[in-house]
């Protein structure tokens, strides 16, 4: 799904400039950036995704969205907003519509079949309609 920038951003504070409302975009990693995509630069636990930035134009990408600018510059627009993470859900929830109403996620090392299993049977005794979803890993 594509989307504009404008409602990529809606609701993250972030103001782009008019003739983005009709730039097309939707959202990747910077390896997997493909022209036109917008590029969330994502503060990370060792290193910040700015340092892939230069990965992502190079590929392709149309706008960078991130927490804090990046040094230099990086040949396209950069869209600076107070919690790039939020956005970044944003645009997400936007691309990836419509969202379960309840979403339920199992861990652990032991049981997880078991309360998914019990689950599943109290949701079906209440009524409750579910859509499975498994996401697989890479």
């Amino acid at each position: 799904m594509s989307l504009s920038v404008t409602q990529l951003l809606e609701g993250s504070g972030a103001r782009p400039k008019r003739v983005w409302a009709q730039s097309l975009a939707s959202i990747r990693t910077a390896a997997g950036s493909r022209p036109g995509d917008i590029f969330f630069a994502l503060p990370g636990t060792h290193s910040h995704g700015n340092e892939h930035v230069e990965e992502a134009v190079r590929r392709g990408a149309l706008a960078i969205i991130s927490d804090i600018a990046p040094v230099g510059d990086p040949g396209v627009p950069v869209i600076v907003v107070k919690d790039v993470r939020a956005a970044y859900a944003r645009a997400a929830s936007r691309i990836f519509e419509p969202q379960p109403e309840i979403t339920v996620v199992v861990t652990g090392t032991n049981g997880k079949t078991s309360v998914a299993s019990f689950l599943r049977q109290i949701w079906t005794y209440a009524g409750i309609h579910r859509r499975q979803h498994r996401h697989n890993r890479r």
